[in-house]
């Protein structure tokens, strides 16, 4: 159990969670007294939070979305790169008497881009059509993926990242929303861990022809309450969550070939719970898909599979309105 702090935190370089262990060896390092030792740590350790989201009607939350994928060969080298950046606000339309609610997520602006090879740099382009596009959901019913409806946007590779952005922007609010198979509501003290008492029903996605047969099951999620931490001036709960050995199946159609891509995913993630009304205010999350790669060149049959891994790294930030604005 820790009690972490994230000042200065960028200027140092240390990653999210260490805060509190480097305040720990500083005091440990010199002679303290248990003067020196703030009197309510322990009762603030101690304590029982409430951590699920208290949503308002007409209450607006901005964010931004950074996501890169690192696509690797069976020998650990990288073949190549991809980086997106999202800005979206999301805005709380309905609560239902159940304590559920339906959200309203809007995109700003989406930009992405490739490495044509392991040593180039990534140059994100926007994708102009996904100004403004906007869907509804209840984080409650999300299961292994948010069903989003494509509506009138053309199917191209960049669209396609712009979904799997969209996927992870929702996927924050999973390990800390209660719903029948997932009682968070019973995590209140630190080391407090839960995880869902059933299996998740496959997500299907029909992207043709750039992504088809496409099937992924979220195995089950735990979430732990780890730590107590500050982002910004905000209070927060530490919660870390995982799911893993997820399997995923698609078809991907490039201008030059087609590849049939089957393998399984491993998560691990960290959400910053805000201590005032539960709204995720930072996330960490890295996945790790190992699977085999068949494909076959546009105008012939031979068909040539190969392992592969794709190491991604997603972080979301809550922003403030000028932030978003400018």
């Amino acid at each position: 159990m820790r009690l972490e702090s994230r000042t200065d935190e960028r200027r140092r370089g240390c990653r999210h969670g260490w805060g509190g262990l480097v305040l720990l060896v500083f005091l440990l390092s010199r002679t303290v007294s248990a003067a020196d030792i703030p009197k309510n740590l322990a009762a603030l350790l101690k304590r029982e939070y409430r951590l699920t989201r208290t949503p308002r009607p007409g209450e607006t939350a901005y964010y931004r979305i950074r996501r890169t994928d690192m696509t690797m060969d069976s020998g650990g080298a990288i073949t190549s790169r991809m980086e997106s950046t999202g800005l979206f606000s999301r805005t709380v339309l309905y609560i239902g008497p159940a304590g559920t609610w339906i959200d309203r997520y809007t995109w700003k602006s989406f930009t992405t881009g490739r490495s044509e090879g392991p040593a180039d740099s990534v140059r994100q382009s926007e994708v102009t059509a996904i100004r403004g596009f906007s869907y509804e959901l209840s984080p409650a019913e999300i299961g292994s993926l948010p069903a989003l409806r494509v509506g009138g946007l053309a199917k191209t590779a960049d669209t396609f990242a712009f979904f799997v952005a969209a996927w992870d922007a929702a996927t924050f609010d999973l390990p800390v929303t209660p719903r029948p198979s997932f009682p968070f509501e019973s995590v209140r003290r630190i080391g407090d861990r839960v995880t869902e008492v059933k299996d998740n029903v496959p997500a299907d996605f029909d992207f043709t022809p750039i992504v088809s047969n496409f099937s992924y099951t979220r195995r089950r999620l735990s979430s732990t309450f780890a730590s107590l931490s500050v982002v910004g001036d905000t209070p927060c709960a530490v919660v870390h969550f995982g799911a893993t050995d997820s399997p995923l199946t698609f078809d991907f159609l490039t201008e030059t070939m087609a590849i049939r891509f089957n393998g399984t995913e491993s998560m691990t993630g960290t959400a910053y719970v805000s201590l005032a009304d539960g709204t995720v205010v930072r996330g960490e999350m890295t996945t790790v898909v190992v699977a085999s790669q068949t494909a076959t060149l546009s105008g012939r049959t031979q068909r040539v599979q190969s392992p592969t891994v794709v190491r991604q790294h997603v972080l979301l930030e809550r922003v403030t309105k000028v932030e978003f604005e400018r």
